[in-house]
């Protein structure tokens, strides 16, 4: 059986449906499963033993096209997002089992839907993905969290690459996408505090993200303080390989938080009060994360400057984030000490 696993955006919500690729591998080993995935994101499911195959989005617009790219005998698909160009599409190559929510007008392209508000934010993401799997007769009582997987050479690459770098190894990540995160100033503040304690830090982001965390106060402390800056000068399984061999990951929530707790690296996490952002449906898994929210209530989108609570994400001081990075690395290095 041929099945294909359809999540074409951002990397966390990628990592989160590895725990239904893991279910459904182990209860029908038969399966050959493919992933139909952003090329951004597609580099997280190298070397993983329960995907046989990665498709990028080619990102068509045209139909037939599409339709071509999905005939390529597949028996079943599992939109883990309501895509609705990609039922169509589906529908249109008759691929027989069109598995996802049954809430949207176009559901009526699937063959098997599954009716869950995912809005009401009282399940995990990943548990919602791996009920996606019942109408496959796929059912889960002790879910496995997800797991990334690197090869040798990435790991040694990794460690050459932090070799300044003493332990313990703290990553902080100040890029965010989608949520509301700590200003950069707050993280630049973090990164002191963490220095001055003797923590070695490595700080990480694209590109992009390094122009907007620069200043020249900023480049010219990290030039002379020891800390590591890889922003901008990774690939992502390197960023990947470099997250397994630190200690804790400081992010907000963001997909390196969730590549975190799929590698077993402890995480402290900034989360915003909006409902969307909920720790319930968002937070990571593995039981090694830290979250912090604002003391303000809970609110159904950011209105910005306009809020009463404006900036609210700086009202979690750094000084209390700081030393719970310290708190979690004590017990995190008592836990390897013990092994």
């Amino acid at each position: 059986m041929n099945v294909l696993f359809v999540r074409t955006d951002g990397i966390g919500d990628l990592i989160l449906t590895l725990p239904a690729a893991t279910a459904l591998k182990r209860q029908r080993p038969d399966v050959r499963l493919s992933y139909l995935v952003s090329r951004y994101a597609a580099p997280v499911l190298e070397h993983h033993p329960d995907v046989d195959e990665i498709l990028c989005d080619p990102g068509l617009e045209d139909r037939s096209a599409r339709r071509r790219f999905l005939g390529q005998g597949f028996d079943a698909v599992v939109f883990f997002k309501p895509y609705r160009n990609w039922f169509w599409s589906a529908y249109r190559a008759g691929i027989r089992r069109r598995i996802g929510t049954g809430y949207r007008w176009y559901s009526f392209l699937l063959s098997d839907r599954v009716y869950e508000h995912r809005s009401r934010f009282n399940k995990h993401e990943s548990e919602y993905n791996l009920n996606l799997l019942k109408p496959l007769n796929v059912t889960v009582s002790d879910p496995k969290p997800p797991k990334l997987y690197l090869t040798p050479f990435e790991i040694n690459q990794a460690d050459e690459i932090l070799t300044s770098l003493t332990r313990p190894r703290v990553i902080v990540h100040p890029g965010n996408i989608y949520a509301r995160n700590w200003t950069s100033g707050r993280y630049f503040d973090l990164i002191r505090e963490l220095r001055t304690h003797g923590f070695s830090v490595a700080l990480t982001g694209s590109e992009q993200e390094w122009k907007n965390f620069n200043s020249r106060e900023r480049g010219s402390y990290l030039a002379n303080s020891g800390v590591t800056n890889l922003m901008g000068r990774l690939n992502l399984r390197q960023f990947i390989a470099v997250v397994s061999q630190c200690d804790l990951v400081v992010s907000g929530s963001t997909g390196p938080m969730h590549m975190a707790a799929a590698l077993g690296v402890p995480t402290v996490s900034l989360f915003d009060p909006r409902r969307g952002s909920s720790t319930v449906r968002w937070g990571p898994l593995g039981g090694r994360g830290v979250v912090f929210k604002p003391e303000v209530p809970i609110c159904e989108k950011c209105i910005y400057e306009k809020c009463p609570y404006w900036d609210c994400m700086d009202r979690i001081p750094v000084e209390t984030v700081a030393q719970k990075v310290q708190e979690v690395l004590s017990q995190h290095q008592a836990v390897r000490a013990g092994k």
